[in-house]
């Protein structure tokens, strides 16, 4: 989900860099009403944002690799013990103690 999220993103970003914002149905109703309000006024304001918003994500999400490195976190019980650390299989072993 996250993954097509950030495609929209792009998307959304190509498509205002384009001068298109048909993907922001309230944007493109407020321009069509305003007609001393243009897209050109506020699209570098919008491009910027989503690249923003784009770099958050990536920062406070990680990225896949790291995702697969900690997914016995999620699921404890379905994991590879050959892969893990020392110190990860140490926890996995207070783990199985406790319950």
């Amino acid at each position: 989900k996250l993954k097509a999220l950030k495609a929209k993103l792009r998307l959304w970003k190509g498509k205002i860099e384009q001068g298109n914002a048909a993907s922001f149905p309230l944007l493109n109703l407020f321009l069509k009403d305003k007609e001393d309000v243009s897209l050109l006024d506020v699209q570098n304001i919008i491009v910027e944002h989503l690249e923003k918003l784009s770099d958050e994500f990536d920062r406070y999400i990680p990225d896949e690799e790291l995702h697969e490195k900690y997914k016995w976190v999620r699921r404890p019980f379905d994991v590879q013990v050959e892969d893990l650390s020392e110190e990860e299989s140490s926890i996995l072993s207070l783990q199985e103690e406790l319950i």
